[in-house]
C-alpha cells in the first residue's frame, strides 16, 4: 500500500441521514421535503473533501459489517483509498433536521459499533506503519461509547514518536484529554474552545487570547471555526483572521469537517498560514453550498477561495 501523505481515522462512522423541511414542529405531523443519505462520520466527511480538493488520502478507523455497503460503494465511485478493521454490527444513523425557514439544524445521533480496547491495539498498529515525518494524520469525530475518554490521547502518544503531523478535532472529554498528549494542531469552534479555557470568547481579542491559552498548552498550529463569523488560524508567531463568505446556505451539517479538510491539504503542500486559512474556509463555505454532507466541487471551491478577504492579526 501506498503511504499517502493525509489519513483520516474515523472511530465511529455514521450514515447521515439529512431531512429538510420548511420548519419542525414538535409534537406534530412534518412533512419532509427532501431526504438524502450520506455515509459519514467527520473522518469519512473529511476525507471526501480532501479528495474533492485533488489530494491523495487514506482513509481508516473502524467500519461496522452490518451496513458497510454505502461506505464501500462512496469509497468505490471516488477511487478513494481504503483500509478499515471491519467490526460486527451497525455503523450508527445520524439523523439532521434542516429547517429553511430559521436554517437551524437539529441532530439526532444514535449509538453505533462497539470496538474493544483489542481493536484499537489492532488499529494503532497499522497507523504505525503508517505514520511518518511527511504525514498528516487527522483524528477526528466521537469515540464509541464502548472506547474510554482517553483514546485518542493514547493513539497521540503512541504515533508522536513517528514524527507525523496529528491534527485533532473531537468534543468534550475526548478532545480535552487528547490536547494533554500535545498533537501538532486541533481544530475545536467556539463552544469547545470557551470550555477548554474557561474564558467567555466574545469578540476578537478574546478569541486570540483564548486560542494563545491552547497554544501555550502545547499546540503548534490551532483553529477556531465560528461560523457564520468567520475563522481564525494562529501559531505562536502568526494569526489571520477569514470573514464567512456570504452564500446561500443549503447545510451547515460537515461544514467543520470541509475546513479540516482544507486546512491539512494546503499545510500538507507547505503552503503559508494565511493561504491555508484561506482554503479551509472556500472548503468550508462549498460544503455549506451543498446538501446534506456532501464537499463542494474542486471548481465551486478555488471560485471561492479568490472572494476571501485575509485579516492579519498579528
Amino acid at each position: 500500500m501506498n503511504r499517502p501523505s493525509i489519513i483520516t481515522v474515523t472511530l465511529n462512522p455514521a450514515l447521515d441521514h439529512t431531512l429538510s423541511l420548511e420548519e419542525f414542529q414538535p409534537g406534530q405531523l412534518n412533512r419532509v421535503a427532501e431526504a438524502r443519505l450520506d455515509p459519514g462520520g467527520k473522518g469519512i466527511n473529511v476525507t471526501s473533501v480532501v479528495h474533492a480538493l485533488g489530494e491523495p488520502v487514506l482513509a481508516t478507523g473502524f467500519l461496522g459489517q452490518a451496513n458497510a455497503e454505502p461506505f464501500l460503494k462512496l469509497f468505490q465511485e471516488r477511487a478513494i483509498e481504503h483500509d478499515f478493521i471491519a467490526l460486527p454490527g451497525e455503523n450508527r444513523t445520524n439523523i439532521k433536521l434542516v429547517e429553511h425557514a430559521t436554517q437551524r439544524v437539529s441532530e439526532l445521533n444514535c449509538p453505533g459499533i462497539s470496538p474493544t480496547q483489542q481493536h484499537l491495539a489492532l488499529l494503532l498498529a497499522k497507523l504505525k506503519d503508517l505514520a511518518a515525518p511527511n504525514v498528516w494524520l487527522v483524528l477526528s469525530g466521537s469515540l464509541p461509547a464502548s472506547l474510554p475518554s482517553d483514546s485518542y490521547a493514547k493513539l497521540i502518544e503512541a504515533l508522536k514518536p513517528s514524527g507525523c503531523r496529528i491534527l485533532l478535532d473531537s468534543s468534550g472529554d475526548s478532545l480535552k484529554l487528547g490536547l494533554k498528549s500535545h498533537p501538532y494542531a486541533a481544530k475545536p469552534n467556539l463552544p469547545e474552545l470557551c470550555q477548554l479555557t474557561g474564558r467567555a470568547a466574545a469578540d476578537k481579542s478574546s478569541w486570540l487570547a483564548a486560542i494563545d491559552q491552547l497554544l501555550a498548552s502545547g499546540l503548534t498550529l490551532a483553529g477556531l471555526s465560528l461560523g457564520a463569523q468567520g475563522a481564525l488560524l494562529a501559531t505562536q508567531k502568526e494569526a489571520w483572521f477569514a470573514p464567512a463568505l456570504s452564500i446561500p446556505v443549503a447545510s451547515t451539517v460537515g461544514a467543520g469537517d470541509a475546513f479540516v479538510a482544507g486546512l491539512t491539504v494546503a499545510q500538507s503542500r507547505g503552503q503559508s498560514l494565511g493561504d491555508s486559512l484561506a482554503l479551509a474556509t472556500a472548503a468550508a463555505a462549498a460544503a455549506v453550498a451543498m446538501p446534506g454532507t456532501q464537499p463542494g466541487s474542486y471548481q465551486a471551491v478555488q471560485t471561492l477561495l479568490a472572494k476571501i478577504k485575509l485579516e492579519q492579526w498579528r
